[in-house]
């Protein structure tokens, strides 16, 4: 379970990286937050699909979530615009990952996700950290690259794996929850009402984990830069007297 604050408002990335490790886990993810923040997480799992965009060759550029690191140094690019990865299902030369600068400019290309932090992909980047001698004002000319999330499975609404729950100000029971549902909030008590309940909430081999996210703001629009924990202030529900960890136990049961 993972309580999405500030997160899911500025970190998209940060988002679909819970969605790829609960995958790998072979478990669910699910998302609870207040109503406007879930639909922003609602959005940035499927508008489009697990992605930011998608282009007219059917390209999907990713989110970045941190900087890119190569045996824990970062990897730079020229100063100006953004760090653009666009990932290629099909492509005609085997490079699956490609890194542009905001006005399409070809930066690098890479066969795998994995190729993008091997140490074979130092020279591939315009500059690195170490190139510099500390207060060399060529220094000032470069930013670190952007990290692009990990994508999920190719796309499919598949509700085994993961579900957003709006919680409201003041929320003391599951009663008072709703599940977004094919763009609509459903309240927890009309869910049996679905003909696709079974599915949508279908439980998996392993139970649904309880792991409070931490907060992480994301340059992702404005600026490469690794990502830093920011206070979790929503630890608890207005009102409730108790931690959300808490209030969600009628909730879990629920949904297994």
């Amino acid at each position: 379970m993972e309580l999405e604050d500030s997160t899911g408002e500025s970190s998209p990335g940060q988002t679909l990286r819970h969605l790829h490790d609960a995958i790998e886990d072979g478990e669910r993810c699910l998302y609870a937050a207040r109503p406007e923040k879930a639909w922003k997480v609602y959005d940035t799992l499927t508008d489009p699909m697990y992605c930011r965009e998608v282009d007219e060759n059917g390209r999907r550029r990713s989110y970045n979530l941190g900087t890119v690191t190569v045996d824990g140094e970062p990897m730079l690019r020229v100063k100006g615009g953004n760090a653009v990865w666009w990932y290629d299902p099909d492509p005609d030369d085997g490079y699956h990952w490609v890194l542009e600068d905001t006005d399409g400019t070809s930066i690098a290309s890479f066969k795998t996700r994995e190729d993008i932090d091997s140490s074979g992909a130092i020279g591939k980047y315009p500059a690195r950290e170490s190139d510099f001698e500390e207060g060399d004002p060529e220094r000032e000319e470069y930013v670190a690259v952007g990290a692009p999330t990990e994508l999920v499975p190719e796309p499919s609404l598949s509700r085994e794996h993961w579900a957003v729950v709006i919680v409201p100000e003041g929320t003391t029971r599951a009663a008072d929850l709703s599940l977004i549902h094919h763009g609509e909030a459903v309240p927890f008590d009309d869910l049996g009402d679905l003909a696709d309940t079974e599915d949508l909430l279908s439980a998996s081999e392993e139970p649904l984990r309880y792991t409070p996210t931490s907060l992480v703001e994301d340059g992702d629009d404005t600026a490469d830069s690794a990502a830093e924990d920011a206070p979790d202030d929503e630890t608890t529900a207005s009102g409730s007297g108790g931690s959300i960890g808490d209030k969600f136990a009628d909730l879990e049961s629920r949904l297994e």
